[in-house]
């Protein structure tokens, strides 16, 4: 059990380095003086999300993405995920690297209006809830870049300074899509390459967490609540899967 969490505790503190990592190469992507060709709406078609009933979630189905799941300023946010039992138009169906955003918030801090999120490979396909769109018409060549712009404090302040509405907040469709898109450069696709690996690291971070955490609960369960080990010595067995210092700790 010690070992786990201190393996749990160090894939935390490499996730939380690596988002580090990815926030100071966002920070050094700056657009001033830069010729801009085109705008988002040049690049990108809009689909709104899908009303749904709140009686509906929780139950069987494919998980339902919104607001919830879109982190501030940007990025997948999968410690909420709840599946929707309803129906779902196919053209509303989200798939692994579709890109979401919200052009909505209720904080009042403008930290998720115009918040972008990426499917992860984990979720097969979801629905989206009312208020989100899709951007579902990249170009090939700038579909990483885009995507990676997106997040940029650049982008973030753009959003704040369009931002309307006092107690819930809204980027207006339109704006959103006048958002300007300089032309990539080569270092700047060197920066969107590095920029998804360590992305990619933490998500492989993330898993494995999931997996670490659920072997230690399981190990909970087994030691601390049906007492396998004791039992296993009451019945003069030998406690399953431990070595014979461990199984020495557990009283007859």
């Amino acid at each position: 059990m010690p070992r786990l969490v201190a393996e749990l505790r160090a894939q935390f503190a490499e996730s939380a380095k690596l988002e580090q990592a990815i926030q100071a190469n966002l920070r050094g992507w700056g657009m001033a003086g830069e010729n801009h060709d085109v705008v988002l709406g040049d690049l990108v078609s809009l689909t709104r999300g899908t009303t749904y009933q709140s009686a509906l979630l929780g139950r069987p189905g494919p998980v339902l993405l919104g607001l919830a799941s879109i982190k501030r300023n940007g990025g997948f946010r999968d410690d909420n995920l709840k599946t929707y039992g309803g129906e779902c138009p196919t053209k509303l169906t989200l798939l692994p690297g579709d890109i979401f955003v919200s052009l909505k918030d209720v904080t009042q801090d403008a930290e998720l209006l115009g918040a972008i999120a990426r499917v992860p490979p984990h979720i097969v396909s979801a629905p989206r809830s009312s208020g989100h769109t899709k951007t579902d018409r990249f170009g090939t060549i700038f579909l990483l870049y885009v995507y990676w712009l997106l997040r940029t404090p650049v982008y973030r302040e753009y959003c704040r300074a369009h931002a309307i509405g006092t107690t819930n907040l809204a980027l207006s469709r339109e704006d959103f899509l006048a958002f300007p898109i300089p032309r990539p450069r080569g270092e700047e696709m060197t920066l969107v390459d590095i920029l998804d690996v360590l992305d990619n690291k933490i998500e492989l971070n993330r898993r494995m967490n999931a997996t670490l955490a659920a072997m230690a609960r399981a190990l909970f369960q087994s030691w601390f609540v049906d007492f396998d080990p004791v039992r296993a010595k009451l019945d003069c067995r030998p406690p399953a899967g431990l070595d014979p210092a461990t199984a020495a700790l557990f009283p007859r």
